[in-house]
């Protein structure tokens, strides 16, 4: 774990979440957020779990940032969730915080707050290498406020390098149902071809996903229409796009729809493809997912 200081004057709060809590000295804390949107929480690290396995979290007074890749170098994960979104949010006065975390440990313990949506807090105490997860009890509107020896995963060191992001400025936005996204994909596979094309038609306003296979017949072409209500599309200029994907990948990210029932696809010529998913008030997860070469 490294904590980079900043200036003291730096707020312990970030956005309108609120500094106060009855259970604990936040003192004794590098970082501390409490939120009743565990169940949004619990989603999150699920679509991560299913994509990333090590990630370094960045924290800080006003948000948690993590980027990473994977070794196929196709895909970029990107998550940010907001202060303001948080019930309670402390970091330590000017600091910084880079927190390496394995993600399988970290959802094995978050996921237990799905099923209550009961209270979820996330911390670092000073002088500890863990990262620690509170699900509190619920019992006839009373929060039980059980001690601060709670469930832990280890902090790890993982390099701070981060991919970096396309800057150029994406003119074409589609939103579908996430969950029929996911239904394309899992019909896509039933192909067993590697790879699917897709393709926007900004003056039709037609979304195309395409399984391609160089020997097979059994191809699979699915056309959402925004005429139909499929599709929303939102377009500055007419670009239309068309790129060709792994599916394994694709599959892996449209998993993601445990989170939010909508996916937002922003697209760009020569660009890589990103694939978002809101997470209510609390923030994002994208996907940049690099096109595959042309036969």
């Amino acid at each position: 774990m490294e904590v980079e200081e900043g200036s003291a004057g730096a707020a312990a709060a970030g956005g309108g979440a609120s500094a106060s809590t009855s259970c604990c000295d936040l003192d004794e804390f590098i970082f501390y957020a409490k939120t009743s949107q565990s169940h949004i929480i619990s989603k999150l690290f699920e679509a991560l779990n299913a994509n990333v396995n090590d990630i370094n979290l960045w924290i800080s007074s006003t948000n948690i940032t993590a980027m990473c890749g994977d070794a196929s170098q196709q895909r970029t994960t990107h998550l940010r969730l907001d202060a303001k979104g948080f019930d309670t949010w402390h970091v330590q006065p000017g600091a910084r915080v880079l927190v390496g975390i394995n993600l399988p440990l970290l959802y094995k313990l978050v996921k237990d707050s799905i099923k209550a949506q009961n209270p979820l807090t996330l911390y670092i105490k000073r002088d500890t290498q863990r990262f620690f997860v509170r699900v509190d009890k619920v019992r006839n509107n009373v929060t039980s406020c059980t001690g601060f020896d709670d469930s832990s995963v280890p902090i790890l060191t993982l390099s701070p390098q981060v991919p970096q992001l396309p800057t150029a400025a994406y003119r074409t936005m589609i939103s579908m149902n996430s969950h029929m996204f996911l239904q394309i994909c899992k019909t896509c596979q039933h192909t067993q071809t590697e790879r699917i094309r897709i393709t926007s038609d900004v003056g039709g306003k037609t979304l195309t996903f395409q399984s391609e296979g160089v020997h097979n017949p059994a191809d699979k072409r699915v056309t959402l229409a925004e005429s139909d209500g499929d599709i929303v599309y939102r377009t500055v200029g007419p670009v239309d796009f068309t790129a060709l994907f792994t599916l394994r990948l694709c599959y892996e990210i449209a998993k993601s729809t445990t989170l939010t029932d909508h996916v937002h696809f922003y697209m760009e010529p020569g660009q890589p493809l990103v694939c978002q998913f809101d997470a209510g008030n609390l923030g994002y997860l994208k996907f940049y997912l690099q096109a595959r070469m042309e036969d």
